[in-house]
């Protein structure tokens, strides 16, 4: 086997939330790119690998918790645009000297702030995008003066959705198609999947505030177009309970969502769900067969198949709107921060593989830096979706270090997963940036170290996504937020 190496694309805007796409194959080794176009900064995105109808495959990000620029006041409007270009330039020393004023403090350790910019310095980043500080300074002095002032950021949750290009290394926003277009809700810790050949993105639930009273379990479909995409909202009957951090994955026939953290708007608490749900794919309209539309009660839908069976072990027949079945609910501790994929064995049988996560012990503080507080995981459990069991792996050899809010990918019929948290202190030795695979075939673990240590920065919460590069496989890493943070 050759030992892969990273290919790290940096953006002009590396703050403390990361906005950089990093690439990992094992052919070799690509200079830095810049770009012209970039999405905000941000972590917990959504990262996918779609295919446009002309065949070129892209990948696809939507929504996160992030920054967003305002420029308020005196010279904004026309001056703006060249400040923002100055920003995108800074280093990132620079921006995390600039002043921060906590506006609120929620649950999860969040914070949303808004910063003033810090304009002095040489705008030049490491993919050698230059703006001469100095120029920019003598041509715009007097006009720029307020605008230090009246440049701000804050956190926001995004509902926008953005793709990358190979062909050209660029970004570019996607524009929704549709007479009434809509999208999801900004949001952030949801969880999507793709299926149809990589056509459709599939999104389940997530959180719009940084309480976790926000959680939502709403269903959305992205399908790509000519020129742009279209978000659908799916109206199903019996949904899983709202909820955030859970997984969504697809098998060849079903969606499947697992897991995550709810709450309880009567008791007033939080909850972390062990439930598995399914719906197939057919009643989602974006299969070849004719769909059971939610929009017309009464048609008759589709009846589930033996890859994915009831409680009851008995399949059954849908009448009406898609409806969704629970499956065996997972057996090991409650966990969130956990990723789940589709992998697939020799012999074809499909499982879905769930890694890490953490929990809360009892008596642990929410947040709490005792190490006693949580208990984060490495375990790997594999759930048979033709047997309807769960069993958890025994790898041979080294394994991962227990983490959660890590980014996991299927690539070739194995497991890769990237980064995460190791324990809640903030400080820059609780996230990783190590990669690991698992094979169903051979059950064991490997870890694939960076050639000349030329690999993303330590994070968690990022975007992971198998994709193709210049052709080639690969595996993307957008985005998540680095220690201590903001």
């Amino acid at each position: 086997q050759v030992r892969p190496c990273f290919c790290w694309l940096q953006l002009p805007a590396m703050l403390r939330l990361a906005a950089s796409v990093t690439f990992l194959f094992p052919w070799s080794l690509e200079g830095a790119v810049e770009f012209v176009s970039h999405p905000p900064c941000r972590k917990s995105p959504e990262l996918h690998s779609l295919v446009w109808p002309g065949g070129e495959e892209k990948l696809v990000a939507f929504g996160g918790k992030g920054f967003i620029w305002k420029c308020k006041g005196k010279g904004c409007q026309e001056n703006a645009p060249e400040l923002l270009l100055a920003r995108r330039a800074l280093p990132e020393a620079a921006q995390s000297e600039a002043a921060v004023r906590e506006e609120d403090g929620e649950e999860d350790g969040e914070e949303d702030v808004e910063e003033e910019s810090d304009l002095v310095g040489n705008f030049t980043d490491e993919g050698g995008l230059s703006l001469s500080a100095r120029r920019l300074k003598k041509r715009k002095r007097r006009s720029m003066k307020p605008l230090k002032r009246n440049l701000k950021r804050k956190v926001s949750f995004l509902g926008d959705t953005w793709a990358f290009s190979s062909d050209s290394d660029e970004w570019e926003k996607v524009w929704l198609q549709s007479d009434h277009a809509q999208a999801p809700t900004p949001r952030w810790k949801p969880s999507s999947t793709v299926t149809d050949d990589k056509r459709h993105m599939i999104l389940f639930g997530g959180c719009k505030s940084t309480f976790i009273g926000g959680v939502m379990n709403d269903l959305w479909v992205f399908q790509t177009m000519d020129k742009g995409g279209q978000w659908t909202r799916v109206y199903t009957q019996n949904p899983p309970s709202k909820r955030r951090g859970h997984i969504a994955a697809a098998n060849s026939t079903h969606l499947v969502v697992m897991g995550g953290k709810s709450y309880d708007m009567v008791t007033k608490k939080a909850s972390v769900n062990i439930d598995l749900w399914s719906i197939p794919l057919a009643s989602l309209a974006i299969s070849g067969e004719e769909p059971a539309s939610a929009a017309e009660p009464g048609k008759r839908g589709f009846s589930l198949d033996a890859t994915l069976t009831g409680k009851s072990g008995q399949s059954k027949g849908l009448l009406g709107a898609a409806q969704w079945t629970q499956g065996t609910n997972f057996p090991g501790a409650p966990r969130w921060g956990a990723t789940g994929e589709v992998l697939k064995g020799s012999d074809g049988r499909e499982m879905l593989a769930v890694f890490g996560g953490r929990h809360l012990n009892k008596g642990g503080g929410f947040h709490s830096v005792d190490t006693s507080a949580y208990t984060y995981y490495n375990e790997l459990w594999l759930y048979d979706f033709q047997a309807g069991n769960w069993s958890m792996a025994e790898p041979r050899g080294p394994m991962p270090h227990a983490r959660d809010h890590h980014g996991a990918t299927e690539m070739h019929g194995k497991l890769y997963v990237f980064g995460g948290r190791v324990e809640e202190i903030r400080s820059a030795d609780a996230v990783r940036n190590d990669l690991w695979s698992y094979s169903l075939d051979t059950g064991s673990w490997t870890l694939h170290e960076a050639q000349g240590g030329f690999a993303p920065s330590s994070r968690y919460m990022p975007g992971v996504s198998s994709t193709i590069f210049k052709g080639k496989g690969a595996i993307a890493i957008f985005g998540g937020e680095f220690l201590p943070g903001s």
